[in-house]
């Protein structure tokens, strides 16, 4: 009989308790806090910040996107996907003065929730700041500042979120986004392009479109208030109360496509080398010239490709279909395009080494065009082979078909 007594008054403590903590839930309010473009890489997404603001409280500006420079190895852990990020409670001088001095605005919106589901969110963020839970490893797409807040709003909406906006499909992808907005400084996105595989190559649903901070925002705009069953409130919506804090010019988006640049540069090379050759002159000098640049550059990317599929735990940098044309043994030109700068014929060895290298590029790139033809390739590389691989195939040929007749090629005298 005791027992029970005691089993009763412990179970009408804690629904007290539970109680006494919605009732003050009921009097916290949750603001979305959404940042604007900036001009540095690491703003060019924006940010999104929870705000909560409870009674007799200090403000709270939660942020999901802070790290240090200051880490040991900084840029190891970053590209082998181990750099720590942490959530960290933001002060409002704080955010102040980052985005004014940055000249980035601040939306506010007020997330309407009821007494339970704020009670709930307080516990989802206070279990997140907790020692070893503070932390996290970012990823560009799938855990970023955006997707963790929503993520716990879609747990408090009993997966409503997530049930309305991933059934269907936008005309965008991740590269769409990687070329139109991470374009500075110039030429970033071309090479992040390279970088990364096949995983940001399919059209996103709304869902995971609010990877991205504004796109959030404007999804969040269409979503209904629900309550505690999960079910849409009539007339009323998540996201209400719409202010700024912080003015400023929203950034231009433009887009400079590098790759008719290289196009060009690369096709104007082919005409000089071709009519060269024509005239019967071997243009040992230009041939090195360019050749010697373009060997580290291939060698080193093709090195870096190579070791992020091997160790780098971000999943956009392995499995690369450009490895099809950026080759670590690339740096072997080195030494060939250097003597050719100083216009020196290669010993035999060499000589067979630069032909088997450029005849195999040449096969390589072929088959990766014909593979990505037939669907067989379903990673996006059609910039890559039309604006940067075809011309390169014309310089690649033009040495090979003058392979036994150049001594800068050949290492034997003419004919």
């Amino acid at each position: 009989m005791w027992t029970c007594i005691f089993s009763f008054v412990l179970w009408m403590s804690a629904a007290d308790i539970q109680a006494t903590a919605i009732s003050s839930a009921a009097d916290t309010e949750f603001y979305l806090l959404t940042v604007g473009i900036g001009d540095h890489i690491d703003a060019r997404y924006g940010h999104t910040i929870l705000r909560v603001e409870e009674p007799g409280e200090e403000v709270h500006n939660y942020n999901w996107g802070t790290f240090s420079f200051n880490e040991p190895y900084f840029a190891l852990r970053f590209f082998l996907g181990k750099l720590r990020y942490w959530v960290e409670p933001w002060s409002d001088g704080l955010v102040d003065w980052k985005y004014h001095d940055e000249a980035r605005y601040v939306i506010r919106d007020r997330l309407q929730l009821t007494s339970w589901q704020k009670t709930q969110l307080l516990e989802a963020i206070q279990i997140n700041l907790q020692g070893e839970n503070k932390y996290f490893y970012y990823d560009f797409f799938l855990k970023n500042c955006s997707t963790i807040p929503r993520d716990h709003l879609n747990t408090i909406l009993h997966n409503q979120i997530f049930t309305r906006f991933s059934t269907s499909h936008t005309s965008m992808r991740y590269r769409d986004y990687v070329r139109k907005y991470l374009n500075t400084p110039f030429g970033v996105d071309t090479f992040l392009e390279i970088a990364m595989n096949s995983t940001i190559d399919f059209p996103l649903s709304p869902w995971e479109e609010m990877f991205f901070p504004l796109k959030l925002r404007e999804y969040l705009l269409q979503m209904p208030a629900v309550d505690d069953a999960g079910k849409p409130i009539p007339g009323k919506m998540l996201l209400t109360d719409t202010r700024p804090w912080i003015e400023a010019p929203e950034r231009p988006i433009s887009y400079v496509d590098l790759y008719w640049v290289i196009f060009a540069w690369l096709g104007l090379f082919v005409l000089y080398l071709g009519r060269k050759f024509q005239q019967g002159q071997s243009p040992i000098g230009v041939m090195g010239a360019f050749l010697l640049p373009w060997s580290l550059f291939s060698g080193l990317l093709g090195t870096v490709m190579a070791l992020a599929w091997m160790f780098s735990e971000h999943i956009v940098l392995q499995h690369n279909a450009n490895l099809w044309f950026f080759w670590p043994l690339d740096l072997g030109l080195l030494y060939p395009a250097w003597r050719w700068c100083r216009a020196r014929a290669l010993p035999p060895l060499w000589s067979q080494w630069v032909v088997a290298l450029l005849g195999g590029h040449c096969a390589c790139a072929l088959l990766a065009g014909g593979l990505r033809m037939g669907g067989w390739i379903h990673q996006d590389i059609d910039k890559i082979f039309g604006f940067l691989l075809i011309p390169l195939l014309g310089i690649y040929a033009i040495a090979l078909h003058h392979a036994r007749k150049q001594p800068f090629l050949a290492g034997t005298p003419k004919s």
